[in-house]
């Protein structure tokens, strides 16, 4: 369980200032900017180091939480696409959603479905944080 404690904590420390720099373009669809870009990818690409860190140090259950954590996240998009009429506003969705800005506002223009766009958005996160930790874990067993 303590593990748990920190992964919750790195995944909103690392959402928090992608959130700042994405919010408001995010809030009002602005169009995407560079800093959004490089946001979504620093975003991505810190899922993807902490995920390499938690594997190399073997901080156990990291795959069991980004499956819970994101498969959570995937139940809020189903929640809210099926049983609101509105977007539902709410904490979680912006702290997850607003960093990931850039890829959202591509996604749009093609996909044009808010459900399929939102998981789209969860799945690279999934994925960076699970690739990350197995290459720190095939790592940590080649030092060994």
């Amino acid at each position: 369980m303590k593990h748990y404690k920190q992964h919750i904590v790195f995944s909103l420390l690392v959402a928090f200032p992608t959130l700042f720099t994405n919010l408001l373009d995010s809030a009002f669809a602005n169009s995407v900017s560079v800093l959004n870009i490089i946001s979504t990818l620093l975003f991505l690409g810190a899922w993807t180091i902490y995920g390499f860190h938690v594997g190399y140090n073997r901080r156990g259950n990291f795959i069991n939480f980004t499956l819970i954590y994101w498969g959570a996240n995937i139940g809020i998009v189903i929640f809210q696409h099926y049983f609101s009429d509105t977007p539902l506003i709410i904490f979680p969705m912006y702290v997850i959603f607003a960093p990931m800005y850039a890829l959202y506002y591509f996604l749009n223009k093609s996909l044009g479905s808010s459900f399929l766009i939102f998981i789209s958005l969860i799945t690279p996160i999934a994925i960076c944080s699970i690739i990350g930790y197995l290459v720190g874990l095939k790592k940590r067993i080649q030092n060994v």
